[in-house]
């Protein structure tokens, strides 16, 4: 029965220890692993997902909230976790969530980061605002590596040319010419030209030669 009380007694004094010893253990581990994986996608950033460009969000000040927002944002606008990897790094992250939360595209995405350009930020801003993202309070620092693109600026330009090219492209086709319609159909056995008098009627076309001949009996004869 001693015995029995003794082993009792020290399993409930080494019990709390062994999990106070464990939590941290883990926590390390975990951190060890988000380490390993951030090197990884620095190394091979085609590898990258949604789950790192979160991450990476969240160290720059996002809360989960707004992380969260952008990452689904960029699921629905089919905008790769490579393309949001490769933009906080050309740019930095807060400007991938305005420029994601404010619906750009992947193509746009895409353009900007090969020109080495970027959208007016002040003006996405505001969209980025009115969809859930709460950043027109902070300050967005441009990058001094790029160029931001303004109204009438070449993007823009590219723009106006598109929808010039549209405008145009609408214009010649209503420009064709269209098929005169076709005459009226009347319900059979009326006559629509009652309100005609005798000798206005409309007359069918002549036609070339000589006009038939009536034959005896009242059969027309050619």
């Amino acid at each position: 029965m001693i015995t029995f009380i003794a082993i009792v007694c020290v399993v409930a004094v080494a019990w709390p220890i062994a999990c106070g010893a464990s939590s941290p253990a883990s926590g390390r581990s975990r951190n060890r692993d988000a380490g390993r994986r951030t090197r990884y996608v620095e190394a091979h950033p085609q590898h990258a997902n949604s789950g790192d460009v979160e991450r990476r969000l969240l160290a720059a000040d996002l809360t989960p909230a707004e992380a969260r927002l952008v990452v689904e944002k960029a699921a629905a606008h089919g905008i790769k976790p490579f393309t949001m990897w490769m933009w906080i790094d050309q740019y930095d992250a807060k400007t991938l969530a305005v420029v994601v939360t404010a619906d750009l595209g992947h193509h746009e995405l895409l353009a900007h980061l090969g020109a080495g350009t970027l959208p007016d930020l002040e003006h996405l801003r505001l969209f980025a605002s009115i969809n859930g993202l709460p950043l027109t309070e902070r300050k967005l620092k441009t990058p001094v590596t790029a160029t931001v693109v303004l109204t009438g600026g070449q993007y823009a330009a590219h723009k106006e040319t598109q929808a010039a090219a549209r405008a145009a492209t609408q214009a010649a086709e209503t420009q064709q010419p269209v098929a005169p319609p076709m005459p009226p159909i009347f319900e059979p056995g009326s006559w629509p030209y009652t309100e005609w008098a005798a000798g206005e009627l409309p007359q069918p076309p002549r036609t070339d030669g000589p006009e038939p001949e009536a034959g005896s009996g009242g059969i027309i004869a050619a």
